[in-house]
């Protein structure tokens, strides 16, 4: 699993400060329930918390087996692709 490393920048560093933003952001009502997939901003949460707290909600209530992230390398460190089984 990858280690925070702009904790206390774009997200809080406080566990439990981070666990109530992630409440708030998920206090939104998404429009319907059941999507299959999700495409969701991933800036700070200052900035696109709230969008993507709606996004999230739009998946269906029960966790599926299999998560697919696709998402930028920012740092173009590391291996092009990653697959992780956490």
């Amino acid at each position: 699993m990858r280690k925070p490393v702009v904790a206390g920048r774009f997200y809080p560093q406080d566990r439990q400060e981070l666990a109530n933003a992630v409440d708030i952001m998920l206090s939104g009502k998404a429009v319907k329930r059941g999507a299959w997939g999700i495409i969701s901003p991933h800036a700070g949460y200052v900035f696109s918390g709230n969008c993507a707290g709606l996004a999230v909600q739009a998946l269906p209530e029960e966790a599926p087996d299999t998560v697919v992230l696709l998402g930028p390398n920012h740092t173009g460190a590391g291996q092009p692709i990653s697959v992780s089984d956490e």
